[in-house]
């Protein structure tokens, strides 16, 4: 059952995030992609409000880390635009 794994995933992607966000930091490329990661299994649990906000965030910081022209950071913004959609 898809929705049961999600379920399953969604702890396990929030403890990656931290782990990233605590060893390498809230701006290095592998924590920004972890945010996205959790952020899409928000959206997709139905969470849009908690899902919308990191999107937000990783866009944010994606842009100042990385630059407006990096791959992470156009992705975030693909991502925030359908989040805003949806």
């Amino acid at each position: 059952d898809p929705a049961r794994k999600l379920a399953a995933a969604t702890p396990l992607y929030a403890r990656t995030l931290g782990d990233c966000e605590r060893v390498l930091g809230p701006e290095h490329p592998d924590a920004l992609a972890s945010r996205g990661t959790l952020a899409h299994a928000y959206h997709t649990a139905g969470r849009q409000a908690e899902a919308l906000a990191m999107f937000e965030r990783t866009l944010e910081d994606s842009q100042r880390a990385l630059g407006p022209e990096h791959p992470l950071t156009q992705t975030a913004r693909e991502n925030y635009e359908a989040a805003t959609r949806s």
